[in-house]
């Protein structure tokens, strides 16, 4: 999944290693990003504040989430 029906994932950073991605409305602001989090050992979504999302936005974050870890496990194996 490259972008969803109401959600694009820019990457804003490829550190190699790790990535950072935007994820920003279609029709509206940027709304958090995708990020690795060390002390998880696993990439979060850190949404900006006052944000509002339905259960299909964050179906859609949740299967970013999944894609990058899939790629990083691949990346180790």
């Amino acid at each position: 999944m490259e972008d969803s029906k109401y959600l694009r994932f820019d990457l804003v950073r490829d550190s190699g290693k790790t990535t950072v991605w935007d994820v920003v409305s279609n029709n509206g602001p940027a709304l958090g990003q995708i990020k690795w989090y060390p002390q998880w050992r696993r990439y979060c979504f850190f949404p900006w504040n006052n944000m509002l999302f339905d259960n299909s936005c964050l179906k859609d974050i949740t299967f970013k989430i999944d894609q990058l870890m899939n790629d990083r496990r691949a990346m180790s194996a």
